[in-house]
């Protein structure tokens, strides 16, 4: 099941901007790993979400998604790591992962009732490294917490940011990711044609 004016859902059907990064992978549960496009993006920023258009968690049936979620995350972050430290020598360590949920992007956009809203709802997680030097780089301290860092991106030094002229750097980190997690990986499937 998809939704036409779902965000998520159109991520998953290719139906995105064209400096987004187009490989999904998808993973035991019902879940898909994307590299967050965009122009506030950097190195790394992932998004986490589930296959069919599901709206809360209520919804998320606990024998798929919720029996592979954190087991999903866990795996997702150990890779990033190891492609961090084996493939990044120009950039700092990880320093700890924020996962983040909010679901708001319907709030933020305006669509508050009704069909507007639920067509626009869709489970995700955004999985944000940090590293020490993206850290230093933010002026305000209360901006190191979590969800701040994606409102600071352009004060992280230039080799985390990712425009569209250097998004070749997010597809070799998400080939890697796709070799990485095939212990997770479950069999392609089509769901848009």
């Amino acid at each position: 099941m998809i939704s036409k004016n779902c965000d998520c859902c159109k991520v998953l059907c290719g139906n995105v901007d064209k400096c987004y990064q187009k490989i999904l992978i998808t993973l035991k549960g019902g879940w898909v790993l994307n590299h967050y496009g965009g122009s506030d993006t950097y190195l790394g920023r992932l998004v986490l979400e589930t296959y069919s258009h599901i709206e809360d968690w209520e919804s998320l049936n606990q024998y798929t998604h919720l029996k592979y979620l954190g087991g999903n995350l866990q795996t997702i972050c150990k890779c990033l790591r190891r492609y961090w430290e084996k493939h990044t020598e120009y950039l700092d360590k990880i320093e700890q992962f924020n996962i983040a949920y909010l679901n708001e992007s319907p709030f933020k956009n305006g669509y508050t009732t009704g069909k507007e809203l639920t067509d626009r709802l869709h489970i995700h997680f955004h999985i944000l490294p940090r590293t020490r030097r993206m850290r230093e780089s933010l002026c305000d301290p209360e901006h190191i917490l979590g969800w701040h860092l994606i409102d600071c991106i352009s004060c992280f030094p230039e080799e985390y940011q990712l425009q569209n002229r250097n998004y070749l750097r997010a597809k070799r980190l998400m080939e890697y990711l796709s070799d990485c997690l095939s212990s997770i990986k479950v069999e392609e499937t089509t769901k848009c044609k």
